[in-house]
């Protein structure tokens, strides 16, 4: 439902379910972790571009993506990274289906996608560039919001050397925070 058709304890409730359930469950882990351990979530559609009647479930994945930069920089021994796998056959897509107006963008979308997965991330991409990021140095996939579908991730693909040095040379690359010209962003008073 879109913020104001949603009673707030709907709303409150998808996104205590989209994020903060998991930072409780890292909570509650963390004295079980080894050295150098490795942790991610998962993203989810719109933390680029805005998506119709999903502001908690989308709020909730920012979030989440700011709190694994934050928890990199806090811990030392441990990597932590978020991933967006792309449009997977997941239950969030058969909800959206459920609760949607048939006559929407989105709902068509959502349907196709379900009826023919042609445009489908396969789950062994998915999988692949989870171990892709577990397999990298902190400087690499610390703090990072990567995608499976959009990110020249893997030793296979021509540009992946390329990234891993972008990456390192740039702390702020995929990560959720302001960036760019510095001739703009000088301090006015």
């Amino acid at each position: 439902k879109n913020f104001f058709e949603s009673t707030f304890e709907e709303w409150e409730s998808s996104y205590r379910l989209n994020s903060l359930c998991q930072l409780n469950l890292l909570h509650m882990l963390y004295q079980f972790r080894s050295n150098y351990s490795k942790v991610m979530f998962f993203a989810g559609g719109g933390s680029n571009s805005a998506v119709e009647k999903f502001s908690a479930y989308t709020s909730a994945k920012i979030h989440l993506t700011k709190m694994i930069e934050l928890l990199d920089f806090e811990n030392n021994d441990m990597t932590f990274s978020i991933l967006g796998p792309g449009w997977v056959n997941t239950k969030t897509h058969k909800l959206a289906l459920e609760h949607a107006d048939k006559n929407t963008k989105k709902y068509k979308a959502t349907k196709e996608f379900l009826d023919s997965p042609k445009g489908a991330t396969p789950i062994l991409e998915v999988i692949n560039s989870i171990n892709w990021i577990f397999d990298q140095s902190k400087d690499i996939a610390g703090g990072r919001n990567f995608s499976t579908a959009y990110d020249p991730w893997g030793e296979d693909h021509p540009d992946c050397d390329s990234l891993k040095e972008v990456l390192k040379a740039d702390k702020n690359m995929y990560k959720l925070r302001r960036s760019g010209n510095e001739k703009f962003s000088k301090k006015r008073y």
